[in-house]
């Protein structure tokens, strides 16, 4: 079942689906451990407010390695690339 249900279990399996291959992929473009871990923060948090928006596990995959969803969380937090 997807996280879409806004079922708190729904959502954890969620995280562990993607957090490892998201971290990468803010690592890869940060080079800091700490940045990396910042966005993969406010991305999951980006993604459960925008849960009904995803129509399938396709799209919401395809959203959370958006390199614009990450630049955009890089400036909120202060870091320049």
């Amino acid at each position: 079942m997807s996280y879409r249900s806004c079922r708190p279990e729904d959502f954890d399996a969620f995280v562990t689906r993607h957090e490892n291959s998201l971290f990468r992929a803010a690592l890869a473009m940060t080079g800091n451990v700490s940045d990396a871990e910042d966005i993969l923060q406010e991305t999951f948090m980006r993604a459960y407010e925008k849960a009904p928006e995803f129509a399938s596990d396709k799209h919401e995959r395809a959203w959370l390695m958006k390199p614009e969803e990450i630049y955009d969380i890089l400036k909120e937090i202060g870091v320049s690339l």
